[in-house]
């Protein structure tokens, strides 16, 4: 039933994924290594990101949500508090981070940008609508913490032109929001219309989400995933400090200055009972604590 009501409404919730202790150590080692800052896209070459994606992608509430083969492309994170706030408009999720700009590979490859010294492109409409984001919920999202609101089953229309798009916003009158408990996982289409609205006044905690890209591992054309999780034999589990790939420029200051061990994920405790469409890049509000340089597209 819930394989269904993902592919007919283009997203799902699912209940206490994580237990609170887990959540804990998540936002401890966020808090590690970006102290000051609102968010950042490039989460997916830490060892302990890696791990979650990992975990996640085998998790029994997940497993037979995720097809067989998608591997996780790219970890952002958002933090959203009536102090550091932003609304997105609606949009839809178009580009995807590559390795390198392929020429002449005979598809139509645009849009071409760069973010936070990642590649992105616009991708083709086949691969999108074979894409699933995780948005892991690190604390208690409700309607006044700026949840996710959604245009249920709209990903099935593929591509939405902007004026479309904000036509289908209006005819909506109201996008139901995605109101979730801290551990929550929810699943998204990237091609399902959404928007984000900003925290309340009446908020009285930050909005800390994790949002993972799952994908196919091979994409058309020559293109490369910068990053790519794959299973591991023995995937490190308490340093945040060893990694696989080394760690985005943007993140080796504060990594650097903090050379402790973090996040023990073993032994620990059960727990009881859009104005600009392409590749999703709208000029989003920089709120002076970390979203310079950041679309509003990418944080919801």
């Amino acid at each position: 039933m819930s394989a269904e009501l993902l592919f007919s409404q283009g997203y799902l919730a699912v209940p206490a994924l994580l237990p609170d202790y887990e959540c804990d150590h998540l936002t401890a080692a966020i808090e590690q290594a970006l102290p000051t800052s609102a968010g950042t896209r490039c989460l997916l070459s830490l060892d302990w990101c890696q791990d979650l994606a990992l975990r996640l992608r085998a998790h029994p509430g997940l497993a037979a949500l995720l097809p067989t083969g998608h591997v996780a492309v790219q970890c952002s994170y958002f933090a959203k508090s009536p102090s550091r706030n932003w609304l997105v408009p609606i949009h839809q999720d178009l580009s995807i981070p590559v390795a390198a700009r392929v020429d002449g590979s005979g598809l139509r490859l645009r849009c071409w940008s760069e973010k936070e010294g990642l590649l992105f492109m616009l991708a083709p409409v086949d691969l999108l609508d074979r894409l699933l984001a995780v948005r892991v919920h690190l604390d208690p999202c409700g309607p006044d913490d700026g949840p996710l609101l959604v245009i249920p089953g709209t990903h099935r229309q593929g591509l939405i032109a902007p004026q479309a798009a904000v036509a289908a916003r209006r005819e909506q009158k109201k996008p139901t929001p995605c109101v979730l408990a801290r551990g929550d996982v929810l699943l998204t289409r990237p091609l399902l219309l959404h928007a984000s609205s900003k925290a309340g006044a009446a908020s009285a905690s930050r909005r800390r989400v994790l949002h993972f890209l799952f994908s196919p591992r091979n994409l058309p054309g020559g293109l490369r995933w910068r990053h790519e999780v794959r299973r591991r034999s023995a995937p490190p589990r308490s340093s945040l400090l060893r990694r696989q790939h080394p760690p985005h420029p943007r993140l080796q200051p504060f990594l650097l200055a903090r050379q402790r061990r973090l996040v023990p994920m073993r032994g620990a405790p059960e727990r009881d009972g859009q104005q600009h469409q392409h590749a999703g890049e709208g000029q989003g509000e920089d709120d002076g604590g970390g979203l310079q340089g950041l679309d509003a597209a990418d944080w919801r």
